[in-house]
């Protein structure tokens, strides 16, 4: 028997599990379609499921897995570091077991996969799918994946343990009420539209799945049938997450969509018709479809509208009752295309009836009586939020809610504005007519441009100089000003200016800013972002600069970026960075433009991944973004449309773009495509002029390090991801030897040569890892909470050292490097640590002393003292030569070459000299040969240009 066979039957199986003995017949029928052989094989196992008795009926999973292999029970045994307590449930691809790290003393649960499933490839594949999915997901409400592993033969999952009941077992007759329901359904809601956007839908959405824990948070549960899909496939029907096999009925038949009965493909409105059946069951108490049989329920669920949910309980709100119905249309075009706006409109209730605003089917709000009286402070904002809610309810309810965006990628056309590969951002003036652009020029020198968008010819504004440009740039309304930042490279802040399109003298406006932001619609004033003691969101006057007013500030480590004015200047769109753990979250808000109203209105809600820059259609349809596409991992141009922040990708190709400007008619958008260009080669010599290039196609490569045998190993990007690889000397036999569907990267190789010691984020954080020189055995050290990178092997290859984010705090982790307990100690550097060859010192940066510059410090691996300081700089890396004489680095301080030259600092003291130039590339990691013969060099730039968008206008 295939494996995809055996798959197809244990699907069935699994879905029959679910229904009464005497529904299981009428749903065989369905399912296996005429395939005689097929419905032997389950009705087999359900056999011997009804002869177990009850123990294999609460257990199904589990003992129709032992009846065919004899699988015993893993109670009270002990799997590595993991002591088994219990079995506490089973699902479609596993068992799921209580147990005890016993490493980090806690408890976890544990998801094993079958042992007559794990001889099966297939199995395994799925099992791990399951797990990498899971693993994606990083979100409060939805159970948290610690790790993946394979012990003592036994594949497992180890996961948060959630202790609490089901949703099913805490539904009251008539139903929840209301402010439990939206407590618990808002979050339920951004829980699924996290999982959506990193290119997942669950497929099994019902009450069983989601679990209140004590403390009252709801949580999703067994991503077991989930499906990694991708986010942007286009079907004739309109947009889709992509989708799963036709054919396969999988789910539950009380929750699944009309598409999933059918075994059609599905995408994310299906999860949102599930998650509506729920609803629909948590406010009213009752199930939408209902029946004595699976056949019975099918049918209902396909030919049936369920009950109108204000006869079952009229005091649910009309705009609650509409949200659900329109959740459970049969026709998925006709419902809402994403959870993000499910989750925007029950934000909006629990608003409004926090501000006592009824939500009947009348056409204006009104305020709920004889509960508060309102005077006249308290009477406006009222109304305003009335207002919002009638807007956001005639905008999600009315038959144009789901109209396209203006532009999209079907209506585009491209043009490349630029040959030179050096334009770092480019800026549209709002006539559409010429374009503002920044380049890169001797080296790392920095010029500033403009040209006609239909003329070849350039206009010079600024010449390149040995600064950098922050935030982009900003063009006045009539196109005769430009506004830009420039800093010194090892300065805190910048400076504000703007020049004349025709050129001249600039004029500097504000000391100590950071990000640019548009200008205000009458183009009076000039958004901007400065860091400090604390992070301010400001505007200024666009023609000198005074009237600073602050808009928003926070103490926190949040920061504020590309500061864009909403259409009519009454609202200020803005991206913020948020750190936690180590680790970065990005997400999209607007804040009142006056400052008086500081409340902030989140549109894309926090993600991973980066937010580049922002720029606001002036029709009001939306805004146009930088986003990772989470398919491909590459930077794309978005639509992202208002009030719901709904995204659409514009651009589908393999560039990476940076940047984004838009004409004001939105016929024309202006950015930059990108691409690294970054080789190894090889140094034996003298003379540079003789460097041997190893690698035969360019890619972003960022590390290499060279194997006691005189192979290299070294990270390179496929699929827009890194992955490890080996090969020998001359850059021959390349050989991968981490997997494709994981980021691996910064590999280092044990003294011996026998395990190299890396950086993966497999788990869905970064974590350290070790495998063997041929990629096999790969093993987790650092299974901690927290963001662990920058490894250094020491001891002779006995200890690992890492940076390690725990608790907010950035702590030096020191563990075995055959995995055992971690031990920290307060860091001494920041993140460039280098270890002697003959590891009795370590070279790490600090930043100190009353200029805040950062300097290089040498000092005994065992000891604090003594150690050596130099004022120097290292950007990028830093390194021992061979003979542990001197420091290898490239420089962060400005100079003609410093992109391109290698520095050395004697250890004996005495001045920094040039060790090598690749000029004009830029240079990116240095590592010598143990006998210092011959050095592997990653060398290369960034090839950046304008490109003109045009929005194609249909004929008649």
């Amino acid at each position: 028997m295939t494996p995809e066979r055996w798959e197809q039957i244990t699907e069935i199986y699994h879905s029959a599990q679910e229904l009464e003995t005497g529904e299981q017949t009428e749903f065989l029928e369905k399912a296996c379609a005429g395939d005689d052989f097929l419905r032997r094989e389950v009705e087999s196992l359900l056999a011997a499921d009804r002869e177990a008795g009850d123990f294999i009926a609460a257990n199904a999973v589990k003992d129709s897995a032992s009846l065919l292999a004899g699988d015993a029970s893993l109670n009270g045994q002990k799997l590595g570091h993991y002591k088994i307590v219990s079995q506490i449930g089973s699902g479609g691809m596993g068992e799921v077991y209580l147990a005890r790290d016993l490493r980090l003393n806690r408890r976890v649960a544990i998801k094993t996969l079958p042992g007559s499933f794990s001889v099966i490839p297939k199995y395994i594949q799925r099992f791990q799918t399951e797990a990498r999915a899971a693993a994606k997901l990083n979100h409060p409400n939805v159970a948290t994946v610690y790790s993946v592993e394979d012990i003592d033969g036994h594949s497992l999952i180890t996961m948060e343990y959630v202790e609490g009941e089901t949703l099913d077992k805490l539904i009251p007759e008539g139903g929840l009420e209301m402010k439990k329901f939206l407590e618990w359904f808002i979050d339920l809601a951004d829980a699924l539209a996290h999982a959506h956007e990193k290119g997942i839908i669950h497929r099994d959405i019902k009450p069983g799945n989601i679990m209140i824990t004590s403390t009252g948070v709801p949580k999703i549960l067994d991503f077991g049938l989930a499906r990694r899909i991708d986010p942007m496939r286009i079907s004739p029907e309109g947009p889709t997450l992509g989708l799963t096999q036709s054919g396969q009925i999988l789910g539950t038949p009380a929750y699944m969509s009309p598409e999933q009965a059918e075994g059609e493909a599905i995408d994310q409105r299906s999860d949102v018709f599930s998650f509506g059946v729920v609803m629909y069951e948590a406010i009213t108490g009752e199930r939408p479809f209902k029946g004595e049989s699976y056949a019975a329920i099918i049918s209902s669920l396909m030919t049936k509208e369920p009950a109108p949910i204000g006869e079952i309980k009229p005091e649910i709100p009309f705009l609650l009752a509409r949200l659900i119905t329109k959740c459970l249309a049969k026709d998925r075009r006709r419902r809402f295309g994403s959870m993000r706006e499910v989750r925007v409109l029950l934000e909006e209730m629990r608003a409004a009836i926090e501000a006592g605003i009824s939500m009947d089917s009348s056409s204006v709000p009104l305020l709920s009586r004889g509960k508060r009286s309102f005077g006249a402070p308290v009477l406006v904002p009222v109304l305003l939020a009335a207002a919002a809610l009638i807007a956001l309810g005639v905008y999600y309810f009315s038959p144009f809610s789901s109209a396209p965006p203006p532009i999209s990628f079907e209506n585009i056309t491209l043009r490349k504005l630029s040959q030179t590969s050096n334009v770092v951002y480019a800026h549209i003036t709002p006539d559409g007519k010429s374009v503002a652009y920044n380049t890169i020029e001797n080296g790392e020198n920095r010029g500033l441009w403009i040209r006609r968008v239909e003329e070849k010819n350039a206009l010079q504004l600024l010449p390149a100089r040995a600064v950098y440009f922050w935030g982009g740039l900003s063009v006045s309304r009539d196109a005769s000003q430009i506004y830009y930042i420039t800093a010194e490279r090892d300065a805190p802040h910048g400076a504000l200016y703007r020049i004349s399109s025709l050129g001249g003298t600039p004029r500097k406006l504000v000391e100590t800013v950071n990000d640019l932001g548009s200008l205000s619609p009458d183009g009076g004033r000039i958004l901007y972002v400065r860091y400090g003691p604390k992070r301010q969101l400001l505007s200024a006057n666009a023609a000198d600069g005074g009237d600073e007013r602050e808009i928003l500030s926070t103490e926190s480590h949040d920061l504020y970026r590309d500061p864009q004015y909403s259409a009519d200047g009454k609202k200020v769109f803005f991206i913020k960075f948020h750190w936690v753990g180590g680790e970065e979250f990005w997400s999209l808000a607007e804040v009142a433009a006056d400052g008086v109203d500081r409340t902030e209105r989140v549109i894309l809600p926090e993600r991973k991944t980066r937010i580049s820059e922002i720029a606001v259609l002036r029709d009001g349809t939306g805004l146009l973004a930088n986003l990772v596409d989470p398919i491909s991992n590459l930077p794309q141009l978005f639509h992202v449309s208002l009030p719901d922040g709904r995204e659409t990708r514009l651009t589908n190709d393999l560039n990476s773009y940076f940047g984004i400007s838009v004409s004001d008619d939105g016929q024309t958008i202006v950015s930059a495509q990108r691409q690294m260009a970054q080789n190894v080669w090889l140094f034996s010599g003298e003379d540079p002029a003789r460097m041997e290039r190893l690698t035969s196609e360019s890619n972003i490569y960022s590390n290499a390090v060279w194997t006691p045998d005189g192979r290299i190993v070294y990270d390179a990007v496929d699929n827009n991801r890194p992955h490890i690889w080996i090969m020998n000397g001359e850059g021959k036999g390349a050989q991968q030897l981490s997997p494709n569907d994981s980021t691996d990267y910064d590999p280092k190789v044990s003294p011996d040569g026998r395990f190299i010691i890396f950086t993966s984020e497999r788990t869905g954080e970064r974590k350290i890892w070790r495998m063997n020189i041929d990629g096999s055995n790969p093993q987790l050290l650092t299974d901690v909470r927290g963001r662990a990178y920058d490894p250094l092997i020491v001891r002779g290859g006995k200890e690992v050292w890492f940076f390690w984010n725990r608790d907010e705090k950035t702590v030096l982790g020191k563990i075995p490097a055959s995995g055992g307990e971690i031990t920290e100690e307060a860091v001494f550097g920041e993140s460039l640590m280098a270890l002697s060859p003959d590891e009795s010192r370590i070279a790490y940066i600090v930043q100190s002393g009353a200029d805040g510059k950062r300097r290089v410090c040498v000092r005994p691996v065992d000891s604090a003292e003594p150690k050596t300081c130099f004022d120097i700089s290292p950007l990028k890396f830093l390194t021992f030569t061979a003979d542990g004489r001197n420091l290898l680095y490239r420089d962060i301080e400005s100079g003609p070459e410093s992109n391109s030259t290698i520095w050395r600092q004697p250890l004996s003291g005495g001045r920094p000299e040039p060790f090598l130039s690749v000029k004009p590339d830029s240079i990116f990691k240095v590592s010598p040969t143990r006998d210092g013969k011959q050095t592997a060099i990653i060398r290369g730039g960034l090839l950046t240009d304008a490109i003109l968008l045009t929005k194609i206008e249909k004929k008649d």
